[in-house]
């Protein structure tokens, strides 16, 4: 049986910033952590502030003519439990 953490700031570890001062020369990993940087940022409030789901749209239809196991779903913005955004801009028929 899978038991989960009651405290779910156990998790949380301190964010890595990049240090930067007149003259430094930025490399490509520098930027890279930049980067990894605001996305845990966001995802880390997406999680914890607004939790997980379906934001708007991604409304589940039948196929026009409807097939057997097949439906569209319609464009929306989503969290995923880690925080992360899923976004389907347009309507996509899945299988």
């Amino acid at each position: 049986m899978e038991t989960s953490n009651p405290d779910p700031c156990s998790e949380l570890q301190p964010p890595k910033r990049n240090h930067y001062f007149a003259g430094k020369l930025l490399g490509v990993q520098d930027l890279q952590d930049e980067q990894a940087y605001f996305v845990a940022k966001d995802s880390r409030h997406a999680r914890y502030l607004h939790g997980y789901g379906v934001v708007c749209g991604l409304r589940v239809r039948p196929t026009d003519p409807p097939q057997p196991w097949r439906v569209i779903v319609e464009p929306g913005l989503a969290l995923d439990p880690c925080g992360r955004e899923i976004l389907v801009p347009q309507p996509v028929e899945y299988r």
